[in-house]
């Protein structure tokens, strides 16, 4: 055997270390964080989502996105890969096969218990595509906002004026409301009278309501997710923090595979409920680029769902020609294929956290890592980036640039740790941005004319980087 064949048969040795997952821990599902987009068959979390995703739980696991970008309607199964359920043709006309019809920004949505699901598009209307995979018009929508009325309790629910942002079908046949006008949430009973279900603390205003099977609820406020259990108590499930940082502020906090209590939410904009008591949580992460969103996974005591992540805020930077671990979460007991630079590990890995050993990388350049983790016919995947010491990542210099002129075109790089950007100030001709790293500081200066140049005469000496002081190498690292 060749030295090198050893030290790759080595390098792929799994570390046996693993710690017990702890219960409402959070899995992203669905959302790369960028651009890319959604295609049938491939994995979801591969998929560029829009900030604002409408997400509804299937009773038989996986959930329903509506993308009002792509103006389609997909599904994610239990295998975690997307199928296009509704939109992408050209037909206008009801009774006809629901990926044969022409949406027009399709909104909420709901999953019907029967099969089936039913959603508000964007022309207005509702529109519903049964379990034969048609699609008809069943209503038209109104938005109309109902005034304040301070105390409706006892009253009938046709009495009482609510501002219903979103609403959810209790296990007993309540309905639960998220009145952001009135700041509460309520319930209609199966009586027709109304209650407050619960006021949340210091006049948040809840914006979102899901039904658990156990008979409480979670709601949101705008960038945390409360559970409510059935006798009333209330604790934060995901959101409070203090926060994990996974990159630099300005750039997409994506947590995965940690407590969903430390996960930076920033604008929660859906939620859902899912058979086994997990949550969904649709959430865009707004940073200077405005990429897109995320549909996570807050796994409850017996999770159902198959959650899989490599963690985001260890183990990003490695040494060139040395062993390099990672480490994995999962929410149940999976066959976990990690691939790396052209080679692959497969190994038997616990609930929980484990270390895995990867091979050693080609050459001092950034990586790709990517988890496929299979339980019987439950699949989830993961993919991030590693990258050695001393590199410079674009996403980082481009979020220097944009605070040194805004507007960001685009961007070259000129070896390991330079990176120059082309932007636009306000009000002004276009200018360059060189960016470099130097040490354990991140340097900037301007230089025209409108063009990226190798070797730039610059308007001013290297000035250091306001937002990064002495740096740590994973401080520079972009979560996505």
């Amino acid at each position: 055997m060749s030295a090198r064949a050893l030290l790759l048969t080595v390098a792929l040795v799994l570390a046996t270390s693993a710690s017990a997952r702890a219960d409402a821990d959070i899995y992203t599902l669905a959302g790369s964080g960028t651009s890319a987009p959604t295609r049938d068959g491939t994995p979801a979390i591969r998929a560029g989502l829009p900030q604002q995703v409408p997400v509804s739980a299937l009773p038989g696991g996986g959930f329903l996105i509506a993308d009002d970008v792509a103006d389609r309607v997909f599904s994610v199964g239990p295998d975690g890969t997307t199928t296009t359920v509704a939109g992408g043709g050209r037909l206008e006309r009801d009774g006809v096969p629901a990926t044969q019809a022409e949406l027009g920004g399709p909104g909420a949505i709901a999953a019907l218990p029967g099969g089936g699901f039913v959603f508000a598009d964007g022309n207005p209307r509702v529109r519903r595509v049964g379990p034969d995979g048609r699609i008809t018009t069943i209503a038209g929508r109104d938005d109309a906002i109902a005034d304040d009325d301070p105390d409706p309790r006892g009253k009938p629910a046709t009495s009482v004026a609510i501002s219903a942002r979103d609403l959810a079908v209790a296990a007993d046949g309540s309905i639960l409301i998220a009145d952001d006008a009135n700041a509460r949430i309520e319930r209609i009973g199966i009586d027709g009278g109304l209650t407050v279900a619960i006021n949340p603390p210091d006049g948040e205003r809840p914006t979102n309501v899901a039904a658990l099977p156990d008979g409480g609820f979670v709601y949101t406020t705008l960038d945390r997710v409360t559970r409510v259990r059935p006798d009333g108590s209330t604790f934060v499930l995901a959101g409070a923090g203090p926060f994990i940082r996974t990159a630099p502020d300005g750039l997409q906090q994506r947590l995965s595979g940690q407590s969903g209590q430390r996960a930076d939410l920033r604008y929660v904009f859906d939620l859902g409920a899912t058979p086994d008591g997990g949550v969904l949580i649709s959430h865009g992460q707004f940073d200077a680029f405005d990429e897109g969103g995320f549909v996570d996974y807050v796994a409850p005591a017996a999770p159902a769902a198959l959650g899989a992540a490599i963690l985001r805020d260890r183990d990003r930077v490695f040494t060139p020609g040395g062993m390099q671990e990672v480490s994995v979460s999962l929410t149940a007991p999976a066959t976990a294929t990690l691939s790396a630079a052209g080679h692959s590990v497969t190994r038997e890995l616990p609930q929980g956290v484990s270390k895995v050993v990867l091979p050693s990388p080609p050459a001092a350049r950034p990586y790709r890592v990517s988890l496929l983790a299979t339980s019987g016919a439950l699949r989830a995947y993961d993919d991030v980036r590693i990258f050695p010491p001393g590199w410079l990542p674009t996403e980082t210099a481009a979020l220097i640039a944009d605070d040194v002129a805004s507007d960001v075109d685009h961007c070259h790089r000129f070896g390991a740790a330079r990176v120059d950007c082309l932007t636009n100030k306000p009000d002004s001709d276009c200018r360059s941005v060189t960016v470099r790293l130097a040490g354990d500081r991140i340097w900037w200066a301007e230089y025209s004319p409108c063009a990226i140049r190798s070797h730039p005469h610059l308007a001013h000496a290297l000035r250091p980087s306001r937002r990064f002081g002495r740096i740590d190498e994973a401080a520079l690292v972009p979560a996505t």
